[in-house]
């Protein structure tokens, strides 16, 4: 089907010119307004595709700076971002890097050292030689691709040492305290380290870059767990003792005592199917692990009486209900911890399981059938209703049925319906009996 137009667009004035007549062969004719101006007489359209959006590259090299030399180095992830676009990618074995697909913006690269191929831990840095992403220098990124933004990351230095605490006036490790912060070079602004503190107490932070540190230990001021403090032994950031960091260097030995009863450190979730007879299992971990952890359910909120096991089997009152638990964890010296965690939906009917009826007895008029049903769901109840060639027999509705004059030439048939609180009825049909004329 042809589409011919007596007008078109011109391009160039946006005035609005006299109405275009368009005819599609085979059917009447349409009009339609210009938006472009007057065209010319005879004109043909020209269909302009629209324009797409020049999109373009990054690249550059990434070197680590070792005790031993600079080298390219692997493994590197460096990533840029702005209001217009992302992109990301990883260094490969030549220290290389190439971000693809940049709209125009301007973007802040960082460039972290995850999984580098000198084994080595390096100190990450924004665009360029940029500690934070607020001191970063924007990358103006327009339609030609851009090279040569090469970096050098500097090996890693560490600090480490011992936490402890007293408990009932004993020195033990402090294993609850997962924060240190450091503040560098006479910053106020502190980072946060999620440090992992080992059994016996051990920490350490790395990678850091050489100079001088201020270490704080846990939340100083805090009126419950374990007090922090600055180190060494100090309240306040000023009074704390500076930790010179030389280049790719391991500082040992920076040891605190925390004062305080410490807290158990708590967590949960429920796992399970939110079905009616199914099992729903409360999973909790504690810090220290050797915290004793008990269990209390809930249905809408209320308690569950004797509902005080790591398990909990839901029963016909809890369908439609949301399930909970709370969890509390206890240990001598420290602090309880509680926490409550919830099923993922509400509890859904029940499946009922059961097997096919068989018709057992004489089939003969006079003789009584018996049904077997087999096994059934514990706990459901069991009803019956017998058919004579498919229509229900009236009054017949126990498990025996004695055949009558009627049933003589027919089928006779039984459908057992299992119910119960909280499940889906369940109905089966026992196979067809044929009963012969007297």
């Amino acid at each position: 089907m042809a589409l011919m137009l007596s007008a078109v667009l011109a391009v160039g004035s946006f005035t609005t010119a006299a109405p275009a007549t368009a005819a599609i062969a085979g059917a009447g004719t349409t009009s339609a307004s210009s938006i472009g101006g007057t065209a010319p007489a005879g004109a043909v359209a020209a269909i302009r595709p629209l324009a797409v959006p020049v999109k373009a590259a990054l690249s550059g090299t990434v070197y680590g700076h070792t005790k031993t030399g600079t080298k390219p180095l692997a493994g590197v992830t460096v990533s840029a971002w702005s209001s217009t676009g992302y992109g990301n990618g990883v260094t490969d074995a030549a220290g290389k890097y190439k971000l693809t697909g940049l709209a125009s913006g301007n973007y802040k690269i960082s460039y972290t050292q995850y999984n580098t191929s000198a084994s080595l831990s390096f100190v990450g840095q924004f665009w360029k030689n940029k500690a934070t992403e607020a001191q970063a220098n924007p990358v103006a990124v327009g339609t030609t691709n851009l090279s040569g933004y090469n970096v050098t990351l500097e090996q890693g230095s560490s600090i480490s040492g011992k936490l402890t605490m007293l408990l009932n006036g004993v020195s033990r490790p402090a294993t609850t305290l997962l924060r240190v912060t450091t503040y560098f070079n006479g910053s106020t602004t502190g980072v946060n380290h999620w440090a992992y503190i080992d059994a016996a107490g051990n920490y350490t932070i790395s990678p850091l870059a050489a100079g001088s540190y201020k270490l704080k230990f846990g939340e100083v001021g805090a009126t419950s767990g374990l007090r922090g403090e600055y180190y060494n032994n100090a309240t306040t950031l000023a009074a704390s003792k500076a930790i010179s960091v030389g280049f790719a260097q391991s500082v040992t030995g920076i040891n605190a005592e925390l004062a305080g009863k410490p807290n158990v450190s708590l967590s949960a979730y429920v796992g399970g199917t939110t079905t009616v007879g199914s099992t729903l299992t409360a999973y909790a971990y504690a810090q220290p692990n050797t915290a004793a952890t008990t269990y209390q359910w809930y249905r809408n909120g209320v308690a569950i009486s004797g509902a005080t096991k790591q398990n909990y089997v839901l029963v016909g009152g809890d369908l439609g209900k949301s399930m909970s638990v709370k969890a509390t964890a206890a240990m001598t010296g420290y602090t309880s911890a509680s926490t409550t965690a919830s099923a993922w939906s509400i509890i859904q009917p029940g499946t009922l399981t059961g097997t096919k009826p068989l018709i057992t007895g004489t089939n003969k008029v006079g003789s009584t059938l018996t049904v077997k049903t087999g096994a059934w769901s514990s706990g459901a109840t069991l009803s019956y209703r017998w058919f004579r060639t498919g229509q229900p027999i009236s009054g017949a509705t126990a498990p025996t049925y004695k055949l009558a004059t009627a049933d003589g030439g027919t089928t006779v048939t039984v459908q057992v319906v299992a119910t119960k609180l909280g499940y889906t009825m369940k109905s089966w049909t026992s196979a067809a009996v044929t009963i012969p004329k007297l």
